[in-house]
């Protein structure tokens, strides 16, 4: 496992260098900005075969959010909206449009 924290824009800015099926982990406990501090961690790697949490996801208070994969298909939607690719502020509004209403956001 990694283990490197890093802001949201880093993650979001490179969104095709992650597995498709890890997932994106941050703290639940702060209102999130694109200077709000996480990791891409495999889920099968973040938590041992009981569920606990690993160490570095409990140490720096991290949760599951989103599969890389759900990350893009909000990419994807942004793009059949408006036809061009979404700047990482765009990408950053649509992820959390979709985190607190779970449906995609109109653009």
């Amino acid at each position: 496992m990694r283990m490197i924290m890093k802001k949201i824009s880093q993650i979001l800015s490179s969104i095709y260098s992650y597995e498709i099926d890890f997932a994106i982990y941050l703290p639940k406990s702060e209102k999130w900005s694109l200077n709000t501090e996480g990791d891409v961690l495999d889920p099968d790697e973040a938590e041992d075969p009981d569920g606990n949490a690993h160490d570095f996801v409990n140490l720096n208070g991290l949760s599951y959010i989103f599969d890389i994969s759900l990350v893009d298909q909000i990419r994807q939607n942004i793009i059949q909206q408006t036809d061009v690719e979404p700047s990482v502020e765009d990408l950053f509004s649509g992820f959390i449009y979709y985190y607190e209403h779970d449906a995609f956001k109109r653009w």
